[in-house]
């Protein structure tokens, strides 16, 4: 059992995660992660079920207008990711994007 949960985990990192973020260097314009938006935080070294779900608080973008820092909230702390760094899982509405 424990086998078969490593092979899932190893294939769901690495085949489907990255499906989830895909940017192509910033030459094309994305969805630019903003406040409220949900997003899985990736470590590459952490065990399974161990990476945290958090929200984004509060978005900085650059000079050009893309969002390549966020603060992110996990439980009560919150942190400064680079955008590379997350997987969105759930973005807030907005009308005018996309």
């Amino acid at each position: 059992m424990q086998q078969l949960l490593g092979q899932f985990w190893k294939r769901w990192r690495k085949e489907f995660l990255p499906s989830l973020n895909v940017r192509k260097k910033w030459f094309h314009p994305r969805h630019n992660l903003k406040e409220g938006d949900v997003v899985l935080i990736v470590e590459p070294n952490a065990s399974r079920r161990e990476w945290p779900l958090g929200h984004v608080v509060e978005a900085y973008p650059g000079d050009d207008g893309l969002v390549r820092v966020v603060k992110v909230k996990v439980k009560n702390k919150d942190y400064l990711q680079a955008v590379h760094r997350l997987s969105p899982l759930e973005y807030v509405e907005d009308s005018g994007e996309e």
